[in-house]
């Protein structure tokens, strides 16, 4: 998988979720709490011996709901952006490697940690404080479909 096809299976499922909840404006710790519950359901998927294509898929849906915070920041900040965007920004300069995609998986949770560890009084301040851990909770996301989509089935 390329990081052309890891992005447009990011993009797609954004649309899909804008198709389905709309645009979405919640307290930072409600995206932690839909952030944590998605990569709960990456976990349970490994855990279960899910297909592969379910696990990727839920991948995505982890990424995508990063990507979704990351426009939340951003508009909050005065710079709003759009999926393809916020992807945009995030790869410039990080590359895709191979690895496992448990350490991709270990460094979301950490970043998910980072934000929980200091409160900001104001949404504006944790909008602009967040949005350093998000692009990094984006990217690796990413780097976890990427990893995934190369790993066989006995090997997660």
């Amino acid at each position: 998988m390329t990081t052309e096809q890891v992005i447009e299976l990011v993009v797609a499922e954004r649309e899909r979720q804008i198709a389905k909840w709309g645009k979405q404006n919640l307290k930072l710790y409600f995206w932690i709490l839909i952030l944590q519950e998605e990569l709960g359901e990456v976990a349970k998927a490994i855990i279960d011996e899910e297909p592969k294509e379910n696990l990727l898929n839920e991948a995505v849906q982890v990424t995508a709901v990063a990507v979704q915070m990351c426009e939340w920041a951003s508009e909050l900040v005065g710079w709003p952006c759009n999926s393809r965007e916020v992807l945009k920004l995030v790869f410039t300069g990080w590359k895709l490697s191979d690895g496992l995609p448990m350490n991709a998986h270990l460094e979301i949770t950490t970043q998910i940690g980072m934000l929980c560890a200091e409160k900001k009084d104001n949404i504006f301040q944790e909008a602009e404080f967040a949005s350093n851990y998000l692009k990094r909770i984006v990217f690796n996301g990413c780097l976890l479909i990427y990893r995934l989509s190369k790993q066989q089935q006995h090997e997660l």
